[in-house]
């Protein structure tokens, strides 16, 4: 076994990767009592860091690389690669490891091993993530970059689901940190993160024992769960007679009070959706995934949904009359030329937080009080490069729908594609004769070595086998819509092979995505299982989740959250992406999940008692533009 090694000039060369600052300078007349104490370069990028503000942070640090020779400059740089990861800003931290000179800096091999084995937890490469950390001689670990060698084992668990392992991991180390407090605070918080996104039925069925630190955590998470905000004070107040001398008692705990104190109560949520119409189904889809969120939300006050007819020619009207009706939150509208206009209307500002259920129609503005979320297929093409590209692979074939829908989705691909580093020797829409398109790609096929294939299964079942027949064996990766969401093992296995992207409410279900599953279920049995409908009710739970947290105060640019459509992330103009989606691959024609292990297992359903709601009044025209919802 290859085993890392660290040379013992080690601990005389970490002085040197402090910084380039001068040394004390003695003015004429003065005595030593009297020197000047240099500053550290590194101060502001450091309070940065300790504020959480890592873009900064990193800017800051290159700022410092550009201005330092070797080898403080490298390790500068590598600080700046690290305040990238921080700040989940993937791409600019490989960009920049990518000009690292480490042949210029001293005992960098380990610390750069680091930064490799964050990358691959980023990317889901779990696997790849746990051989490079096993590969490292625990021994040879400087007494320095201990803390950061142990936090990685609880990450890499994390990512492979095993979050109560991963948390009492952390419990662990705690001792270990004791020294180090910034190591320390930033385990006890990725702590918190991870039980405090645990749902409540999870919390209660985890092994404690009453006293321990552990237990303490894990009681915690519980109560900011189950308690409404009004009552937090006093709960969390018993709490900390109940664990005194708490980790989380100076901190965290105080932070969930006070945040519960300035968030305004949601008393009124106005939906807008078109709920007749040919987007009726849809419409229902996603009200019914944010009603099932909202019911198991343990930790406001039920709030008053209200429920609005909103096209796009209607929609500023309807805006206006939900305001006026009292709405303190208004979620929608659902096509994007609706929240097209309603950006036109408002350029500045909204009255009052808005959630758009879809993305403005070439639009940047930043329109304040207005956020804007979807399930866009841009973001699973994204996806599909950035995976393709991280297994190896460099050159291109591209196929997609005739249309503007299938151009549009493969010119994403192809940016970000090329982006990367990678070729495209090929692009081919098809129609309903799928023989040419195949055909012209298989003349290819000694030149490229992966197909992005944009198809829905009708047509997957049909190029999968076309493909074979004339010798085009190359891997095939494809977005969501190749899988309706119900496995169909018949009618799938001809799809045998495909790779695909999706979201993790279809492939994946934690244990909250299970429970609100099987409560939707049964409360809508005649149509939750309706095929291109499940995606929906993913969206319908994320956009209630997304309102809780937006109605929070200091949302910052580029905050991301785990939502069940993937890992959801705020760019600086308030549009919210999805990223780190879950893979899967068709076997006997059921897809199997690829990367990370299955998730918790399932709990009791949450009860979702009838939903009471205003029935809307108006009624929509029976038709409305095709792209009200990207295909699913």
């Amino acid at each position: 076994m290859m085993t890392i090694r660290v040379s013992s000039i080690v601990l005389i060369l970490l002085s040197l990767l402090t910084g380039c600052a001068t040394p004390p300078v003695q003015p004429d007349g003065q005595n030593q009592s009297q020197l000047i104490t240099p500053t550290d370069p590194a101060d502001a990028a450091k309070q940065f860091e300790a504020q959480e503000r890592y873009v900064e942070a990193a800017a800051e640090y290159l700022r410092l690389a550009r201005l330092s020779t070797p080898p403080a400059q490298q390790s500068y740089q590598l600080s700046g690669i690290e305040a990238y990861l921080n700040a989940n800003r993937l791409a600019e931290a490989k960009a920049e490891l990518a000009t690292l000179n480490t042949n210029q800096g001293y005992a960098l091999e380990l610390p750069v091993e680091f930064v490799h084995i964050r990358i691959a937890l980023s990317e889901q490469q779990v696997r790849e993530a746990e051989q490079r950390w096993s590969r490292i001689n625990a021994a040879t670990v400087p007494k320095e970059w201990q803390s950061k060698y142990l936090l990685l084992k609880p990450e890499m668990m994390e990512a492979n689901g095993k979050v109560i392992d991963a948390a009492r991991e952390r419990v662990n180390l705690s001792n270990l940190l004791a020294t180090e407090p910034r190591a320390l605070a930033e385990n006890q918080r990725k702590l918190w993160n991870s039980l405090s996104a645990l749902p409540p039925q999870t919390l209660s069925k985890i092994a404690t024992t009453p006293g321990d630190t552990f237990s303490g955590w894990v009681a915690l998470a519980a109560l900011a769960k189950n308690t409404l905000a009004k009552r937090l004070p006093a709960v969390v107040n018993q709490w900390q007679v109940q664990y005194p001398g708490h980790p989380a008692a100076a901190t965290i705990a105080q932070e969930i009070v006070a945040q519960a104190q300035r968030t305004p109560q949601m008393k009124q949520i106005a939906l807008l959706l078109p709920v007749t119409g040919n987007f009726k189904p849809q419409a229902e889809a996603v009200q019914n995934g944010f009603l099932a969120a909202s019911y198991a939300d343990q930790r406001v006050e039920r709030p008053k949904i209200e429920l609005y007819n909103a096209t796009p020619s209607d929609v500023l009207e309807t805006y206006q009359k939900a305001i006026q009706s009292g709405a303190d939150y208004v979620v929608g509208p659902l096509q994007k030329e609706a929240v097209t206009t309603l950006i036109h209307q408002h350029p500045q500002r909204l009255p009052v937080l808005t959630l758009g259920l879809n993305y403005a129609e070439n639009s940047n503005l930043t329109t304040r009080n207005l956020y804007q979320f979807g399930l866009a297929p841009e973001d699973e093409a994204v996806e599909v490069a950035r995976q393709a590209w991280r297994d190896g692979h460099r050159i291109a074939l591209a196929l997609a729908p005739e249309g503007a829908w299938g151009e549009r989705v493969i010119d994403t691909f192809v940016k970000e594609w090329k982006k990367q580093g990678g070729q495209v020797a090929r692009v081919e829409y098809f129609s309903e004769n799928l023989t040419n398109a195949a055909k012209a790609l298989a003349t290819l096929k000694d030149q490229a070595n992966m197909i992005f294939m944009v198809a829905f299964p009708k047509h997957a079942r049909q190029l999968q086998p076309l493909f074979k027949s004339y010798g085009l064996e190359t891997p095939i990766y494809s977005t969501s819509h190749v899988f309706y969401g119900i496995p169909d093992p018949r009618l799938d296995q001809d799809s045998d092979g495909i790779m695909f992207v999706d979201m993790p409410w279809i492939v994946s279900p934690d244990d909250y995505a299970k429970q609100l599953q099987t409560s939707l279920k049964q409360s809508f049995p005649d149509i939750h299982d309706t095929v291109q409908l499940k995606r929906l009710y993913a969206f319908g739970v994320d956009a209630y989740q997304l309102l809780s947290q937006l109605r929070q105060e200091n949302v910052q640019p580029f905050t991301q959250t785990q939502g069940q459509t993937g890992e959801l992330v705020m760019d600086n103009i308030g549009a919210i992406h999805r990223q780190k989606l879950r893979w899967a691959k068709f076997i006997n024609g059921v897809p199997q999940l690829l990367g990370v292990e299955q998730r918790l297992p399932v709990g009791q359903p949450i009860q979702i008692p009838a939903m009471e709601m205003t029935p809307p009044t108006e009624s929509l025209p029976e038709s409305a533009p095709a792209e009200a919802l990207p295909p699913s």
